[in-house]
């Protein structure tokens, strides 16, 4: 069974929730809040994360997925058409789970019940 904290995914899970409760927070009183930055910040955040309860995973594959996730974002924002973003994120869900997260139970980095 190779080595994965799922604790480490809930506990990094509840940060992400407490930013975005304090950003909408800001927002909601007038506060300025750079939402292009937001995006951004938690993906690397959330790669963080995913290499802290999953350590054998290598970096080099993680950037990748994160590049390729803020990569179909940007082209989903840059193309400006509204069903676009419902496709980048189905997109990114196959490109996630089918592409990355098959590729880590295969090679053992993953335990199959975490890719979902």
């Amino acid at each position: 069974m190779p080595r994965y904290y799922p604790i480490r995914i809930q506990i990094g899970t509840l940060g992400i929730a407490a930013a975005l409760v304090y950003l909408s927070y800001r927002g909601m009183n007038g506060q300025s809040v750079t939402w292009g930055l937001v995006v951004p910040c938690l993906i690397v955040y959330a790669l963080l994360v995913s290499k802290w309860a999953a350590p054998e995973i290598p970096w080099r594959e993680m950037l990748a997925c994160c590049i390729l996730v803020l990569l179909i974002h940007y082209v989903a924002d840059w193309i400006d058409w509204p069903p676009g973003y419902l496709v980048a994120d189905k997109i990114v869900e196959m490109v996630l789970i089918l592409g990355f997260g098959a590729s880590w139970v295969r090679r053992k980095y993953l335990p199959w019940c975490a890719n979902r």
